[in-house]
């Protein structure tokens, strides 16, 4: 479940997002209990919030830049997946909060 909110006032916007992921399991058997190579068991719900705020910039000739910053996994919660193309084995990480500052030119 994910939920969007976007706020803009003049050349400004201002987003927050936040997403929801209910537990899981990762193979057929539904197996609970993770075993000691971590290939199998349930990974633990988690929810994501990540914000960002913007200013365009106008450049003339039909260019806008527009740059911003945020933070991705606000609330620095604990969240994990585990697939087959990626972890053979074991349960992988995702990042912790992480700061963002980034650029887009359109024209």
């Amino acid at each position: 479940m994910s939920a969007d909110a976007v706020y803009r006032t003049g050349l400004w916007t201002a987003s927050a997002t936040a997403l929801y992921a209910s537990s899981s399991f990762s193979d057929a058997a539904n197996t609970v209990d993770e075993d000691s190579m971590g290939s199998v068991g349930e990974l633990p719900s988690y929810t994501l919030v990540n914000t960002r705020l913007g200013r365009d910039i106008p450049l003339g000739n039909d260019m806008t830049l527009n740059v911003g910053m945020g933070v991705i996994n606000l609330l620095d919660d604990d969240a994990y997946f585990r697939g087959a193309d990626l972890s053979a084995i074991g349960r992988i990480p995702m990042p912790g909060r992480t700061y963002v500052l980034e650029g887009e030119l359109s024209f």
